[in-house]
């Protein structure tokens, strides 16, 4: 499309007429589009926009952060005109941003891709930086929501055969870019940039930091979404930066850790943001209510944390008795370590019993975010031995560690026979090796996991019922020797679940990689250090049996 310089002054005339009314602007752009939308997904349309209640008290306060900053600037402008803010105006003008925390389903990452769309729109020469906590939720959530959108807006023309929306009529929207068509306007653009923890290094200086330090534009915006995972520092930079009139941010999350930056701007720094919270029981757009329900019932009630972070919309409470605090695992799902080839596979391996799968879980190091978890549900226990050779096999596996409690004896038997060292038992009844401080060996392998994650030397995948199964393991009070409360317990505390992927969690990390390091490869297959001269003692330290 060849756009001539100057071709859309008059539409831009007309979009700034809606910069301070998002509503409206939303009715003129996208029509009865995104009503007919939520109505075919089922939900109870309760405004003429389409957007929830929720979305739209959001819009409602960026419009008076907007209209504030805007006025400020004209009275810095036009000293003559004699313009004055009220108090109010005056107070959102001193707001670095808008805070919302969110419970899980009440569309934060269409309103926050539809915000995008907006600012860009109604804001002329702006530039407006978009950033996630992972690349996966910018690029694959984020921006597909965000093109999404684009089309989901009115035809540029009546014309039948028209494909062009009054969006990506003015807008060219690339993989991570979306600017302005006419050449007049070069400035004028959105850009998404990873967040500083995620990006690589580009001759030793930061992706995100050389993206966005130096940069003080009048209309400059930084959309945040997942804004709890992202680093305190990106924050800073981003604070160093806007130093002009029509400068904000807009951060929104769900609430997964109880510190850091996002956070705060809802509890410490209150006063220098504006402030929503989206309750999931409150969201006409969460159409099973059931989910909550289930939440509730399976964790222990509406204070629990899954139900809190989920539903509420608030962050975890941290018990004094919390073997892993919510704001250790959240830091443990976005660590990258490096790990090579040349580290040990190690694999932990719970023998489901009673109607409880099978699990099995991997990693290199302290790296489990790469490798995760495969379940079984298979309840033959001679096609579990099966499965989980297959799966040692296929894998070039160096070590696999098994629970021997209940049926697991049965099973870790004859794979101990066909795998030789390289299978290894362990059972929860033996005493800890340091016997003096621990009840036994599940405490002492659950407390190594805990200091693992304190040390900041794990890495787990985003899994939620490892999170949960995590959030569940409480030490017993007043003991002589730390101990863990038992798998009944923990079994009421999840509504009957039992905790398989913590267990294979701390089996895997309970033995030593150095036994199992991998050597120099001959004729393709790796030797070990040690070769066949290491030998295991049949005192076989495992745990989680009882």
């Amino acid at each position: 499309m060849q756009i001539k310089p100057g071709e859309y002054e008059k539409e831009i005339e007309q979009i700034v007429k809606l910069r301070g009314d998002s509503l409206r602007w939303t009715r003129a752009y996208f029509g009865d589009n995104i009503v007919n939308k939520a109505r075919s997904k089922g939900i109870n349309v309760q405004t003429a926009t389409g957007l929830s209640l929720q979305q739209e008290q959001a819009y409602k306060e960026v419009d008076k952060l907007i209209n504030a900053k805007v006025k400020k600037l004209q009275q810095i402008m036009n000293p003559a005109a004699n313009i004055v803010l009220t108090k109010n105006e005056e107070e959102y003008c001193k707001k670095k941003g808008i805070s919302i925390m969110s419970g899980k389903g009440t569309g934060k990452d269409f309103w926050v891709a539809h915000l995008a769309h907006k600012l860009l729109n109604t804001l002329p020469d702006c530039h407006i930086v978009v950033t996630a906590n992972t690349e996966v939720q910018l690029k694959n959530v984020f921006w597909t929501e965000f093109k999404d959108i684009a089309y989901l807006a009115r035809k540029a023309s009546s014309d039948p055969d028209e494909h062009e929306t009054v969006i990506t009529k003015m807008f060219d929207i690339q993989s991570e870019k979306a600017s302005c068509r006419d050449p007049a306007h070069p400035k004028w653009f959105m850009e998404a940039i990873v967040s500083k923890k995620q990006a690589k290094q580009q001759n030793g200086q930061d992706v995100q930091h050389a993206a966005t330090s130096g940069r003080h534009e009048k209309y400059l915006i930084f959309l945040i979404d997942e804004a709890s995972h992202i680093e305190d520092s990106v924050f800073k930079d981003f604070e160093d930066t806007m130093t002009g009139a029509v400068n904000f941010m807009v951060i929104i999350y769900n609430p997964k850790r109880s510190t850091g930056y996002a956070i705060q701007t809802q509890y410490k720094d209150k006063d220098q943001w504006i402030n929503l919270r989206w309750n999931a029981e409150e969201s006409e757009i969460v159409v099973n209510k059931q989910l909550h329900k289930d939440i509730e019932n399976k964790y222990g009630g509406k204070n629990s944390n899954p139900y809190r972070i989920s539903v509420l919309g608030l962050p975890p409470l941290t018990d004094t008795d919390t073997l892993f605090p919510a704001d250790w695992i959240e830091d443990a799902k976005i660590r990258e370590l490096a790990w090579t080839e040349d580290d040990p596979l190690i694999k932990g391996f719970d023998v489901g019993g009673g109607g409880d799968p099978s699990v099995i879980g991997s990693r290199r190091g302290g790296n489990v975010k790469d490798f995760g978890f495969v379940i079984n549900k298979e309840s033959d226990s001679n096609k579990v031995v099966e499965w989980a050779k297959t799966n040692f096999l296929k894998d070039e596996t160096d070590c696999m560690v098994g629970d021997v409690g209940n049926l697991g004896w049965h099973v870790i038997g004859h794979l101990k026979k066909e795998l030789g060292w390289r299978m290894v038992s362990f059972d929860s009844r033996n005493k800890a090796i340091r016997d003096d401080l621990y009840a036994n060996k599940r405490a002492e392998a659950i407390y190594h996991l805990r200091d693992l994650f304190q040390d900041k030397l794990i890495s787990i995948p985003d899994d939620e019922e490892l999170t949960n199964e995590l959030l569940a393991i409480k030490l017993i009070p007043d003991k002589s020797k730390i101990a863990i409360i038992g798998k009944k317990e923990l079994r009421k505390a999840l509504s009957g679940e039992s905790t398989n992927k913590v267990d294979v969690l701390a089996m895997m990390f309970s033995v030593d990689d150095d036994n199992y390091s991998r050597g120099y490869k001959k004729g393709g297959k790796y030797r070990y250090k040690d070769d066949e001269d290491l030998i295991h003692s049949d005192q076989e330290n495992a745990w989680m049996a009882a």
